[in-house]
């Protein structure tokens, strides 16, 4: 059912251990379109979303390292 809030979140949370942060993060997106003043699923975007920030970081640094 696309519109279970609680599926949408699970499902990102999957996504997040099956190493799929950009399918977890649309997923969560979901989630909070659906509950938007849902305090656990807003956390959990903001979560994933520092951890796709750190993830970038950490792609930009090791690029830049190779190229040396």
């Amino acid at each position: 059912d696309p519109a279970n809030i609680h599926i949408r979140d699970q499902l990102s949370r999957i996504l997040v251990r099956l190493q799929r942060p950009d399918e977890a993060r649309k997923a969560a997106e979901e989630a909070v379109s659906l509950d938007p003043t849902n305090p656990r699923l807003n956390a959990h975007l903001q979560r994933l979303d520092a951890f796709l920030a750190r993830q970038g970081e950490a792609r930009a640094s090791n690029g830049s390292v190779a190229r040396s």
